[in-house]
């Protein structure tokens, strides 16, 4: 099976990629220099940034679609664990008023965000399972 990918929405997103980064470059170097004393602060922020979620994109793009729906729902039950766990005084991790974190070491969570992407990926497997009730105004 040969994998095909979407070659407009690539070409979009490395667009929208590169005119962020740009916009970075050109507003950002004047703060980052009288804060950090480091005019290219943001964009080496920025580029990092975008390299993590480069990495995260091949990585979603090499898993077979029909293994994220299969584990969508197992995903979601994780997260809602997570969001459980985070309400716990001992386990969440306090910023500013706010319990939302979840700390293990040097790597903090914050389960709300994963939630985000498991969401939408559970909502598409459950409207392709019920696909045929969507047809119909009052069963859909």
């Amino acid at each position: 099976m040969s994998i095909r990918y979407d070659l407009p929405l690539i070409g979009a997103t490395l667009f929208l990629l590169s005119w962020g980064t740009v916009m970075i470059y050109s507003t950002g170097g004047v703060f980052a220099d009288l804060q950090y004393n480091d005019g290219q602060y943001f964009l080496y922020r920025h580029l990092i940034h975008v390299l993590a979620g480069l990495a995260a994109m091949g990585l979603a793009l090499a898993v077979n679609y029909n293994k994220w729906k299969q584990l969508s729902i197992w995903m979601m039950l994780g997260i809602l664990v997570l969001l459980i766990l985070v309400l716990i005084p001992e386990i969440g991790h306090e910023v500013k008023g706010g319990r939302r974190w979840l700390r293990y070491g040097s790597l903090s969570v914050q389960p709300a965000e994963l939630l985000k992407v498991v969401l939408i990926i559970y909502v598409a497997s459950y409207l392709e399972r019920k696909q045929e009730l969507l047809a119909s105004f009052f069963r859909g």
